[in-house]
């Protein structure tokens, strides 16, 4: 009687540690459910390609591209007319992304995390208000499987970059579309930047790399120009009044009154 109140007892946890084992299973295939979707969906993501540039443009007159700024020019980037992803977001899980990244790297490769591409000295662009223009939404379409026409881009700047983190050098800048973080296409430009001391705050500047180079203004040094100027004009006076004096004196005649005798 013993031995099968054992042998029940024995069953009854193999079919309870059984049936935990089952449901640990269970909970683990749904919770991996969504990441393997995820992959199975990007696998199937045409070659990235490049669809087109982009084109920095004045925020204050938007018929009016720009060649060249500071760290503090604000700009938006002009896509294409009509440039879109795929798909928008709410039916197909499309994102827009944007980079700054060295010229030696490819922007049909970039990995992009929660703030933006992820390898060495790659970057998202920032708008003015310091957020990071990554994981961007593709607004709403009818229905699914539809191209999700991108919306235009905010101002954008490079105040955020604390001096130094962008290197002087040639750089891709642009805009992509990707799903669950896979670039599907995009669209870039070139451009140099310049380490500039003076420039506030991130000490630099940019031009598009078919643009001449930029040659500084009066601006870019005016402490220096100034206190140069107040130093030669000092010396002009100075010099003005010693003429000045030594003409005096030359012209002033000798006295020719006798001494007299005491």
């Amino acid at each position: 009687m013993a031995r099968a109140h054992s042998l029940f007892t024995l069953a009854a946890w193999r079919d309870a540690l059984l049936a935990a084992t089952v449901g640990a299973a269970s909970i683990l295939a749904s919770l991996a459910a969504p990441s393997l979707a995820a992959s199975a969906l990007a696998a199937t993501v045409a070659p990235p390609t490049n669809s087109g540039k982009v084109v920095p443009i004045d925020i204050n007159d938007r018929t009016k591209e720009l060649g060249n700024g500071k760290s503090s020019t604000q700009f938006i980037l002009k896509l294409p007319d009509g440039a879109a992803c795929p798909g928008d977001s709410a039916h197909d899980q499309w994102r827009v992304q944007s980079y700054i990244i060295p010229i030696a790297d490819d922007p049909a490769s970039l990995s992009y995390g929660v703030i933006g591409a992820e390898g060495t000295g790659q970057f998202a662009m920032y708008f003015v208000n310091t957020e990071p223009l990554v994981d961007n939404l593709v607004p709403q379409n009818a229905s699914a499987g539809k191209p999700g026409v991108i919306a235009p881009i905010e101002a954008l700047s490079f105040a955020v970059f604390p001096p130094a983190t962008l290197p002087s050098g040639r750089y891709h800048m642009g805009i992509a579309c990707t799903l669950f973080r896979q670039t599907a296409k995009y669209w870039d430009t070139e451009i140099v930047l310049t380490a500039s001391p003076n420039d506030k705050p991130g000490q630099l500047t940019w031009r598009l790399a078919d643009a001449p180079e930029v040659v500084p203004s009066m601006n870019d040094n005016s402490n220096l120009l100034v206190a140069l100027a107040v130093g030669a004009l000092v010396v002009v006076v100075v010099i003005a009044v010693v003429t000045l004096r030594t003409k005096q004196r030359r012209s002033t005649p000798l006295s020719t009154t006798p001494l007299k005798e005491m």
